[in-house]
């Protein structure tokens, strides 16, 4: 038996498919043969695409949205908290959200997670901090989420500047 080739391909009718073959030789190692197994992926492709979409729309959100592990890492941030911070992802990863929130200390991080667990969904002002030490106020709508065995604060936050500044 020679080397195994992997592929996808869509039908005329629009089904996705994936496929193996391997060439069956002969005694001399001449190609006799080949020997195919095929396997419907249409549905893995659709919950694929909805997957990509869902993504691309939390991404784009006009709203900074975070997910925190009980410890108050980050676990998850989108384009919007990047933009709005001035941080990468990869830096955001390694963030604690005190790093963020000079209104908010480690300390009461504790109390905080026990709150937003009790009651499943906290609505707060503060303020977030972007990397070169600037200041913006923030609303933030925080939701208690269990995903998979796993806990998470899941935070939308909107930059209330616009109506501060309108106020003042």
């Amino acid at each position: 038996a020679g080397q195994t080739a992997d592929f996808e391909y869509t039908s005329a009718q629009g089904q996705h498919f994936a496929a193996s073959l391997v060439p069956l030789t002969d005694a001399s190692g001449q190609i006799t043969d080949l020997m195919g197994i095929s396997r419907d992926i249409t549905e893995a492709k659709r919950f694929e695409n909805r997957l990509r979409f869902t993504q691309l729309t939390v991404d784009q959100a006009r709203l900074a949205v975070f997910w925190c592990h009980p410890d108050g890492m980050f676990h998850f941030v989108n384009e919007t908290a990047c933009r709005w911070l001035q941080y990468s992802r990869e830096e955001l990863a390694g963030m604690h959200v005190t790093d963020i929130n000079p209104e908010f200390s480690r300390e009461a991080w504790p109390a905080h997670w026990s709150e937003i667990k009790a009651k499943g969904l906290l609505v707060m002002t503060s303020v977030h901090q972007r990397k070169d030490g600037s200041t913006y106020p923030v609303e933030i709508h925080s939701n208690y989420v269990r995903f998979e065995e796993q806990e998470f604060k899941l935070a939308f936050v909107l930059d209330i500047s616009a109506e501060r500044e309108a106020r003042d």
